[in-house]
């Protein structure tokens, strides 16, 4: 008995691993708000009269007076968050049609007469007159915003919770089988913006399923984004509402629950690209025996010859994922090609720096990804934080300090003798296709072009010689550039 005991106790307050979603309990009523009799003219759903004073279900839409509330609590069904079947029929709530609205069947004016008459769909948004009612399909197919929706039919809901908190929760999600599809999900304040994040939960509540809306004043954000661990398959397009303090909190907890927003797909990329061009220079020092360090040119280089890799197929797959372009089947990259020369290369690079097999070139390509990042430093900063550290480190370390060297220049000749060297290269690789040569070619050609604008001092600097170092590594950015 007091295994139990402990056992219930250990429930109450286990937190649990995954966050609920909440699911408005359509037997307890509508869900009511106040009407505003200046925006437009209205009439009670039980009674019939021209509402003076009452209120709106921002669910269904029917509208009441305050004496007709609890009548019609009983007596007409809310917007249904789950049921069963594989589809769902109108749900037809009579009068207080939107201003020039038309019927789905004739095509006329609805909601002339100064009466309660014609009927909309909550789901579908259609609206008929009373007497083409007849005249339309019984399946509702969502309307034109069905893409957006998730169907009641696609819901299952489960009861949690223990004797007087009892209440509803979303347990699982099944995804139609219409597509496209990938379903809003809507998240605002209803305090924030002068109260004006209650219009917009009270808007998408009547034209989505109301369980996509999430109030974040009685739920966490965590709630809302659970939406994209139940939807499988399919990507969740998520509107915050809100300020900048809403926004930040949304992406606090996106980073935290390791969700990928439309961006990162393309800074993944960006990142792939990034890490395997030092690997690849890093292995050619390597196998020749050269210094291994690259300058800040030289990475400056690969980060922007990372950023052109990033092909339009890479974006086009990041927009269909986000669901906000249709394409019918994924198009496929040429990453995908790449990992096994990739996963080769990494593996010699290990072998040569003995370094632990376990870690992979994917382990090398996050190992930023948790790294605190600050705003973006300006010049003014970047002086500053130098010259300050010039004053700490005193004479004494200035001594000891190593002496940076210049970055030595390339002179005309030495990039003339470069073109030699790679032909030569070329000549001597027996798979060597068409392309590369014509890679030189167009290099060759483009290198006039920039000398013809160039004056030549002396006469010398056409016959400088330079360091075999300095002309294999421009040798090496020459090919990967080109190749690339």
């Amino acid at each position: 008995m007091l295994l139990f005991i402990i056992f219930l106790i250990w429930r109450c307050f286990k937190k649990p691993p995954i966050y609920e979603i909440p699911a408005w309990d359509i037997t307890k009523g509508h869900r009511w708000s106040v009407t505003d009799i200046l925006s437009r003219t209205g009439y009670c759903s039980v009674c019939e009269n021209l509402i003076v004073d009452g209120l709106f279900c921002d669910c269904c839409g029917i509208c009441v007076d305050h004496g007709c509330c609890g009548v019609a609590d009983r007596n007409f069904a809310c917007k249904t968050l789950s049921s069963s079947g594989d589809s769902i029929s109108h749900h037809w709530v009579k009068g207080n049609t939107s201003p020039n609205s038309r019927c789905a069947v004739c095509g006329q004016l609805c909601g002339l007469e100064a009466a309660l008459s014609d009927f909309r769909c909550c789901w579908c948004q259609r609206t008929v007159h009373t007497g083409c009612t007849g005249k339309l399909a019984e399946v509702c197919d969502l309307g034109r915003h069905r893409a957006c929706v998730v169907p009641p039919y696609c819901v299952r809901l489960r009861m949690v919770g223990w004797k007087g908190r009892r209440h509803l929760v979303v347990r699982s999600v099944n995804p139609p089988s219409y597509s496209p599809w990938s379903p809003l999900i809507v998240v605002a304040n209803r305090r924030s913006g002068n109260n004006d994040g209650e219009h917009v939960l009270s808007a998408f509540r009547g034209i989505l399923n109301p369980a996509q809306v999430v109030d974040l004043n009685d739920l966490p954000p965590e709630s809302a984004l659970e939406w994209c661990h139940l939807i499988k398959g399919h990507t969740c397009r998520i509107i915050v509402a809100g300020g900048d303090g809403t926004i930040n909190w949304i992406f606090t907890v996106i980073d935290r629950l390791k969700l990928q927003p439309l961006d990162q797909g393309v800074i993944r990329s960006v990142k792939a690209h990034y890490r395997k061009r030092p690997v690849q220079r890093l292995l050619i020092n390597l196998r020749l025996k050269l210094p291994t360090s690259i300058s800040v040119r030289q990475a400056a280089e690969i980060v922007a010859g990372a950023w052109w890799n990033v092909t339009a197929i890479n974006i086009q797959n990041c927009w269909r994922k986000a669901g906000l372009v249709s394409i019918p089947h994924e198009v496929d990259s040429e990453e995908g090609s790449e990992e096994s020369d990739v996963d080769v290369m990494w593996q010699e690079v290990a072998e040569r720096l003995a370094m632990d097999a376990s870690v992979t070139f994917e382990d090398f390509v996050e190992c930023d990804s948790e790294a605190y990042t600050l705003a973006e430093l300006t010049i003014d900063d970047i002086l500053s934080a130098v010259r300050g550290d010039e004053d700490a480190d005193g004479e004494d370390d200035a001594e000891t300090a190593p002496m940076c060297q210049p970055e030595e220049s390339l002179s005309n000749a030495d990039i003339m003798e470069c073109v030699r060297k790679m032909r030569t290269y070329l000549g001597r690789c027996s798979n060597a296709t068409d392309q590369e040569h014509k890679n030189v070619d167009s290099f060759e050609a483009f290198v006039p072009q920039q000398l013809s604008g160039t004056r030549q001092a002396k006469i010398t600097d056409f016959f400088k010689t330079t360091k075999s170092g300095l002309i294999l590594g421009y040798f090496a950015f020459c090919v990967f550039s080109q190749s690339s």
